[in-house]
C-alpha cells in the first residue's frame, strides 16, 4: 500500500515538473493595471483591447488563436499610445514600455503552451529580450 502511494506520489512530481504552467496570469495581470491608467485616452480601443486579451487567456492551450489575439491586443495597444495628445512623448514612450513588458510576458505563457502541446510558436518580444 506504501509502495502504490510512493509511486503515485513520484508520478505526480514529473508530470508536474514536464508540464509547463500557462494558467498564471500574475504578472500580466500586474501589467495591465498599469495599462490602465491609459484607459481614458481612447476608451473604445481599450474596451477592445480588453476583449482581444481576455480571448488570448481564455484561449491559451491553443497556441494558435491565443497569440493571434494576444497580437491584435498588442496591435490596439500601439494605436492607443498616438492617440496621445501631440507632443506628449511620456505616453508614447511608457506605452512602448508596457507593451514590450506585457508582449514578454505574456509570451512566455504561450511558449510553455506550445511546449506542453507540442506545438511549434516563434516569438517576437522574447526574441528581443534575448538578443
Amino acid at each position: 500500500m506504501i509502495t502504490v502511494i510512493l509511486i503515485g506520489i513520484v508520478v505526480y512530481l514529473v508530470l508536474k515538473m514536464i508540464k509547463r504552467d500557462v494558467d498564471d496570469f500574475t504578472d500580466v495581470k500586474a501589467i495591465q493595471k498599469k495599462i490602465h491608467k491609459f484607459s481614458g485616452v481612447n476608451e473604445e480601443m481599450y474596451e477592445q483591447y480588453l476583449a482581444y486579451i481576455n480571448l488570448a487567456k481564455e484561449n491559451i492551450k491553443d497556441v494558435k488563436k491565443s497569440k493571434e489575439f494576444f497580437y491584435n491586443s498588442l496591435r490596439i495597444l500601439e494605436e492607443i499610445a498616438l492617440y496621445g495628445v501631440s507632443g506628449d512623448l511620456d505616453i508614447q514612450d511608457e506605452m512602448t514600455f508596457l507593451i514590450q513588458e506585457l508582449g514578454y510576458n505574456f509570451e512566455i505563457l504561450i511558449m510553455n503552451s506550445a511546449l506542453n502541446s507540442g506545438v511549434r510558436f516563434n516569438p517576437r518580444y522574447l526574441n528581443e529580450k534575448i538578443a
